[in-house]
């Protein structure tokens, strides 16, 4: 890639710099300049409307002399103040580019009708009596660039024998009186100046100053060229070549600052190379050493870890293998122990149904072997489960689900535990509450699981309540477990999703449990895609609720099951 120099660096910013005071200058020039030009010709024309209002005076007051004979016989030779403006304009205008003329808004004759600006001017004057002048830029007869200037023309005791008296009565030229008195506006002197050479000269000055600052800053631009390539570029190139080369080959270059040039912080800096040039070479020396004792330690810790992975893999195959045996310990004695607890539970359920009028200590006996029969089923059951989701063999199957019928079988497998602790248990179904599909067992399964967890947590004379609804907000399915039991503290409250782990109980007596059912629970929710979530308050109860993706059972004509 093509280096960029330094001097183009600075050339550049320097070039910017000059080209836009450069613009500033001529604009800052341009507007000065306009403004001269402009107060010149103002000025030109204030001198001749002055002439020409010195003529309109000099003619009128001299009306006596010029329409008298010698004889004193009063002859009207028709030379007045107004005609005699007009004459002494055109002239001036056909010997000069000015045009000069007198205008009003009613005048005697149509030279004297005023054009826009002149009508502009006019209303100015009236609506103003203090005003002196009135100026713009515009055309004249359809002609651009002329600078127009108008002054007033006011009644004075000179006029009254042509404007003044009676409105309407014939004056001495053969016109009607006005009516003026002293003061009112007449008309105006309107001066229109062409701008053609003022702008001449504005652009030739323009043109002077631009060469002048171009030569300026062109001479600016190469002075700082030149010297930013004499006394930095040169100079910072043979340290930049002697940088690279530093270090290749195991050379380290040293530099002599008088020889390549440098000067001032330029030199400084070539000093600097030389002491971290010298330092660099000392360095490199030890890191060569360095590398050779720590490349003879990577090679022996590559064998330790060589070694240790073996050891790792070997160790992970055992734990594969114990693990697998676990398992099929755990499920082998399973089924060894549901088979003789199900002929328990059902010889139980023999005896109790024989024993009728036998005594209560007798029904009291075999009720409590029945129900313990069925607590170490459900931990059976529990193993077995928690067993085929280690090995990953659980099966799951979407059927339709009506809540009526979970609710049933619930109530049938519940309502005697609940009764051991004298507990109220209670289903409400949401009237709305729609058929779904889901996989019904292990739904059952969940809410065993917490129901029989807030029953065991419940002391006596309490209630738990089981509450089933579908929320259209996030269509979703949802079960609501409540207790006015002991309640389990915030920091425990994750920690009980977990196998083997049973929050604190704070309960006179104690319960019993593996810790595996609300593990169950939390995974059978999360096959469905749903959760389980928990809110609870120690000595006041708890709320599980089941939320799980309500999915529509779909009829075989393609609408929605209610």
């Amino acid at each position: 890639m093509k280096k960029r120099r330094l001097h183009y660096h600075l050339a550049l910013p320097v070039t910017a710099i000059i080209v836009v005071l450069l613009l500033v200058n001529i604009a800052l020039s341009s507007s000065l300049q306009r403004k001269q030009a402009e107060d010149t010709m103002r000025d030109q024309a204030y001198i001749l409307s002055q002439n020409m209002s010195a003529i309109w005076d000099f003619i009128s007051v001299n009306q006596s002399r010029i329409n008298y004979d010698r004889d004193g016989v009063y002859n009207q030779k028709g030379l007045y103040c107004s005609k005699a403006g007009l004459s002494v304009g055109a002239l001036f205008s056909k010997r000069t580019d000015y045009i000069i003329s007198y205008a009003a808004l009613n005048p005697r004759s149509e030279q004297n009708r005023a054009d826009d600006f002149e009508t502009e001017a006019l209303v100015a004057f009236a609506d103003d009596p203090s005003l002196e002048e009135y100026t713009a830029f515009g055309k004249v007869r359809a002609e651009e660039g002329y600078f127009r200037y108008a002054a007033p023309l006011r009644m004075d005791g000179t006029c009254e024998s042509c404007h003044g008296g009676i409105a309407g009565e014939i004056d001495e030229t053969g016109y009607p009186k006005e009516g003026f008195v002293d003061g009112d506006l007449v008309g105006i002197i309107s001066i229109a100046t062409p701008v053609g050479q003022f702008e001449q000269n504005y652009f030739e000055n323009a043109l002077l100053q631009g060469i002048f600052l171009v030569v300026l800053s062109a001479g600016c631009i190469l002075a700082s060229y030149w010297f930013t390539q004499k006394y930095v570029s040169k100079p910072l190139g043979k340290l930049e070549r002697a940088i690279e080369r530093s270090g290749t080959d195991r050379s380290y270059e040293r530099l002599n600052a008088d020889a390549i040039g440098a000067k001032g912080e330029i030199s400084s800096l070539v000093s600097f190379f030389n002491d971290a040039s010298k330092k660099l070479e000392a360095v490199h020396l030890g890191l060569e050493s360095e590398v050779k004792r720590r490349t003879l330690d990577l090679e022996s810790a590559n064998v330790l870890l060589v070694s240790q992975a073996e050891e790792l893999e070997a160790l992970n195959g055992r734990l594969k293998a114990d693990n697998r045996y676990k398992s099929h310990y755990f499920t082998m004695m399973s089924h060894e122990l549901k088979t003789p607890l199900t002929a328990i539970i059902a010889y139980a359920n023999i005896l109790r149904e024989a024993s009728g009028s036998a005594g209560d200590l007798n029904a009291d006996a075999i009720e409590s072997i029945a129900s313990n029969s069925r607590d170490l089923l459900r931990l059976i059951e529990n193993i077995l489960e928690s067993a085929k989701l280690e090995a990953g063999r659980a099966s799951f199957e979407m059927q339709v689900v009506d809540t009526d019928e979970v609710f049933y079988h619930l109530e049938s497998s519940l309502t005697s535990l609940a009764a051991e602790r004298n507990l109220a248990l209670s289903f409400f179904r949401s009237k709305h509450m729609p058929l779904f599909l889901a996989d019904s067992v292990k739904l059952s399964h969940i809410l065993e699981n917490l129901i029989s967890n807030a029953i065991k947590h419940t002391p006596s004379n309490g209630y738990v309540i089981i509450e089933s609804y579908h929320c259209k907000k996030d269509e979703t399915v949802r079960f609501r477990v409540i207790d006015n039991g002991t309640g389990i503290p915030e920091e425990e409250q994750r920690a009980i999703f977990e196998e083997f782990v049973q929050a604190s109980d704070h309960m006179d007596k104690p319960t019993s449990g593996s810790g595996l059912g609300l593990a169950l629970a939390k995974e059978y929710a999360e096959l469905h895609g749903g959760s389980i979530q928990v809110k609870s308050t120690v000595g006041e109860g708890s709320i599980f609720t089941v939320v799980l993706p309500y999915v529509a059972v779909v009829s075989e004509g393609g609408e929605d099951d209610v």
